[in-house]
């Protein structure tokens, strides 16, 4: 286990997940970007807690790794191919400080590694990352069109409008 944070990125740099790529990694902050396909792309900013007060040891618990990692979604990374909804980034960011929060005892360091290897296994197993608008447009076209008319002038519902009901 790690004993500082520059221990703890040095074990990222080692043992990251195949696909995943770290921007910048300092003891501020840490930016990775994790690739399952060229249109299956997360960038996410881990941002490493410190107190900005004085150095004493009452308020070293305020601080890394006493708090959690502060996870922030990138919405559209640079190839500007994959756009995260707003509703699934607040999930995702969410889930993603719970790990940060029980995947190691509190006061240890270690968060980093477990929430980008958590990062890509979302990106590696949600085949919605990719698609989400198109999904969502696809939606409003059945909900706003419920019901279709036929030739004889009679009235039915669509099939994919009675699936999204």
């Amino acid at each position: 286990m790690a004993s500082s944070i520059q221990e703890e990125i040095s074990y990222v740099r080692n043992n990251l997940p195949p696909q995943t790529k770290l921007i910048t990694a300092n003891t501020n902050f840490v930016t990775a970007i994790c690739e399952k396909t060229p249109s299956r792309v997360v960038k996410v900013t881990l941002t490493i807690p410190s107190n900005d007060s004085n150095n004493d040891e009452s308020s070293s618990s305020s601080s890394y790794p006493y708090r959690p990692l502060i996870v922030s979604i990138d919405t559209q990374p640079q190839n500007e191919k994959t756009k995260i909804p707003p509703g699934l980034k607040k999930k995702l960011e969410k889930e993603l400080t719970k790990v940060a929060e029980e995947e190691t005892p509190p006061g240890t360091f270690g968060q980093i590694h477990p929430v980008l290897v958590r990062l890509q296994h979302f990106v590696d197993t949600n085949r919605f990352v990719p698609c989400w608008k198109e999904l969502k447009q696809s939606m409003d076209l059945i909900s706003s069109s419920s019901s279709t008319t036929t030739k004889k002038g009679s009235s039915r519902k669509c099939t994919m409008s009675i699936l999204s009901e």
